[in-house]
């Protein structure tokens, strides 16, 4: 969703991925799989422009994905947030 964290988003899709008992061994092919139907939006549409075949590997998805969604700049600008952060 537009409004998600992506973050969150992986952290829930890994959670419902660790429930359903996969052996370890799978688990690249089934996130490779699942992935797109987590998705919805902007980032359904992300993911379709990329040509088929050229996300191969579950690790260049995460990267790519939280680097659309959740750039440096913003972990830059949340971690300044919490390093400033004084209670009045």
């Amino acid at each position: 969703m537009d409004h998600e964290n992506p973050c969150t988003h992986l952290s829930i899709l890994y959670e419902l991925i660790g429930t359903m008992g996969f052996e370890e061994r799978d688990l690249e092919l089934v996130y490779l799989r699942l992935f797109p139907f987590s998705l919805a939006g902007k980032a359904k549409e992300w993911l379709k422009s990329y040509p088929n075949h050229s996300l191969n590997t579950w690790s260049n998805i995460e990267e790519k994905f939280l680097n659309r969604f959740f750039p440096l700049s913003w972990f830059i600008k949340a971690i300044s947030d919490i390093s400033t952060f004084r209670e009045d």
